[in-house]
């Protein structure tokens, strides 16, 4: 969706006309798009060749663009092994405090569904 997006974006700032399908679908539930085929860009016959070499062009020299426009890169990228690390244990953190929700809460329901019984002899 984010793709589209910006390749129709840059489309249009190239002067071309492009229309995009399933957009208003993936905004809303993007687990529908894969069945609908994704998300295309469709362009008039007439324009496709050139419109694919302009895109061409701006990928090869997006580089270049972004440099002379912000000056070199000096960030360092995290590790990849980092960046899996933390997510994965995001994700299990949510994941277990998830779980412990649901099973305080199935107890919790037990309790007050059923009665408690106490041990002993019943009382006359």
């Amino acid at each position: 969706m984010e793709e589209a997006a910006v390749i129709t974006s840059a489309l249009q700032a190239g002067g071309y006309s492009p229309s995009i399908s399933n957009f208003h679908h993936a905004v809303n539930n993007w687990l529908l798009v894969p069945a609908l085929g994704g998300v295309h860009i469709y362009l008039p016959a007439q324009e496709y060749e050139s419109a694919k070499a302009y895109l061409r062009e701006l990928h090869a020299s997006a580089a270049k663009t972004l440099e002379a426009e912000f000056g070199p890169a000096d960030m360092k990228p995290l590790k990849s092994r980092r960046i899996r690390g933390m997510l994965t244990l995001i994700l299990l953190s949510t994941h277990i405090a998830v779980l412990y929700l649901i099973f305080r809460g199935a107890l919790s329901l037990k309790q007050r569904l059923l009665p408690t019984q106490k041990k002993g002899l019943p009382q006359q």
